[in-house]
């Protein structure tokens, strides 16, 4: 009987461990797309100081603010999973406080480039890709 529950508690593991790393996979992509799309309104913004702006500058914006959103909600999707699934266990939290300092850090970060971005139009591209 032992026997069977090593093995069921080694598959609980390796399932876990394989859904935790999902989750930091997700958050390294999240991170890694948050550092492209700063960079791409570093350089809006100083080509808005030089007022030599692309057509396409504004629906550039929109689409890789409305991609943060989207992949936002994914990876608190995926942290709420595993908390269904697995409980709240310490790398979790560690996570979920990982993922609400980034955040925060961003949202502070995003009020040096707000004249950029539309928010409303970013709300309903969102809205347009997810229904």
């Amino acid at each position: 009987m032992t026997n069977v529950q090593d093995i069921f508690c080694n598959s609980n593991r390796i399932e876990r461990l394989e859904d935790e790393e999902e989750i930091f996979d997700s958050l390294k992509d999240y991170s890694d797309e948050w550092l492209k799309f700063l960079s791409i309104l570093t350089l809006e913004n100083n080509m808005d100081l030089n007022n030599v702006r692309w057509f396409s500058s504004k629906e550039l914006i929109i689409a890789g603010m409305a991609m943060l959103i989207i992949h936002k909600e994914l990876l608190e999707g995926l942290i709420e999973q595993y908390k269904n699934k697995h409980g709240l266990t310490h790398i979790i939290k560690k996570t979920e406080s990982a993922l609400e300092k980034m955040t925060k850090s961003n949202d502070e970060t995003l009020k040096s480039f707000k004249h950029l971005i539309d928010f409303q139009e970013c709300e309903n591209k969102v809205n347009s890709l997810i229904y």
